[in-house]
C-alpha cells in the first residue's frame, strides 16, 4: 500500500540530507505559484527551513498577472523570502543570439 506519509518524510530527509553533503545552507527556487513549484517549495521549507528558502519570479511578457500575484502569495503563506526580477530582455538576447 502506498504510504504518503512515510514517502514525504524521505524526501525530506533526502533533501535535509543532500544539502548537508553539500555544506549548503539554503536553496534558491524559481517559483510560478503553480502546483509544481508550490510543492517543491514546500518541502524545501520543510527540510531546510523558511528562512532559508529563497523564491524567485522571473517574468517576461508572456507572464499573466495572475501567475506573478500567485508566486507571491505562494511566498507569502510559506514564509519565505521572495523577489521578482523581470527577465524580458535576457529572453530577447537569447532569442537574438539563437
Amino acid at each position: 500500500m502506498f504510504d504518503a506519509v512515510k514517502t514525504k518524510n524521505e524526501i525530506v530527509e533526502f533533501i535535509r540530507d543532500y544539502y548537508k553533503k553539500a555544506n549548503a545552507k539554503g536553496a534558491i527556487l524559481g517559483i510560478s505559484g503553480g502546483k509544481d513549484s508550490g510543492v517543491v517549495a514546500a518541502l524545501m521549507v520543510e527540510a531546510l527551513g523558511k528562512e532559508n528558502v529563497y523564491g524567485i519570479s522571473m517574468p517576461t511578457e508572456i507572464t499573466s498577472d495572475l501567475s506573478k500575484n500567485d508566486a507571491k502569495i505562494l511566498a507569502d503563506n510559506l514564509g519565505i523570502n521572495f523577489i521578482e526580477v523581470p527577465i524580458l530582455n535576457e529572453v530577447k538576447i537569447f532569442k537574438t543570439e539563437l
